[in-house]
């Protein structure tokens, strides 16, 4: 979602056109490396809502491309205040296909700025007290920031809340799927299942769930939605 608010931010809209089709990056290896959506298949040309609306990876690098890199290590270093376990541009296009580490109290702290319209908040622990909490990998924060315009972060919860047009990727009835009608949400799996995630909103509350192994060992097929997305629907 960050991917395609930055993208936002300079002109893409949610009906803009990507091509899911198949696409050579050469990396440090000397080889090609050909990105994989989560079920092996390309779809043809499909808009940037129906491309987060079903966490296409292929579309997501594009978008990434389409961005700036620098633009989002800014936007990650300076709008968010990450401090990431290696020099952001270790990870280059890799960003849009889940290699960045990054714990899920600081992953759901960021996500807070869609149903904040725009605004990082401090974390507290508890609202009244005047004690805040850093992770690790953020700066210190006492202020509230705005990192975005309201309008883009709605476009992001539009589409994160948008059930229907994600159904061919996670189907009618799922983990993700709530009997309310106010709520958003993303998914995630990294690579070899080492981590499956879900980070779902609404106006009030956040929930952030992620499921591994201590030893990142990998698990057996438990993608974002099976697995972190079960807990998380209860």
């Amino acid at each position: 979602p960050f991917i395609y608010l930055n993208a936002f931010e300079i002109g893409a809209r949610p009906y803009s056109l990507v091509e899911d089709r198949e696409y050579a990056y050469q990396i440090g290896t000397g080889f090609a490396f050909y990105p994989k959506n989560y079920d092996g298949q390309y779809r043809g040309t499909v808009t940037l809502h129906q491309a987060l609306s079903n966490s296409l990876n292929v579309p997501s690098v594009k978008v990434l491309e389409f961005a700036g890199l620098e633009k989002m290590y800014d936007f990650l270093k300076n709008s968010l205040g990450f401090k990431p376990i290696q020099p952001l541009e270790n990870y280059e296009l890799g960003i849009a296909l889940g290699t960045l580490e990054m714990d899920l109290l600081t992953l759901s702290h960021y996500f807070t700025i869609f149903p904040n319209e725009g605004v990082l908040k401090p974390l507290k622990i508890r609202m009244n007290e005047p004690a805040f909490l850093t992770t690790p990998m953020e700066s210190e924060m006492q202020e509230e920031k705005r990192v975005t315009q309201k309008e883009f972060a709605e476009l992001i919860n539009k589409i994160l809340s948008d059930r229907e047009t994600s159904v061919e990727q996670f189907g009618m009835k799922s983990n993700l799927t709530l009997p309310h009608v106010h709520y958003a949400l993303k998914t995630g799996t990294s690579r070899d299942f080492h981590d499956s995630w879900t980070i779902g909103y609404t106006p009030d509350f956040l929930a952030g769930v992620w499921r591994g192994n201590s030893d990142n060992t990998p698990m057996r097929q438990i993608s974002g939605q099976g697995g972190a997305g079960k807990i998380w629907h209860e």
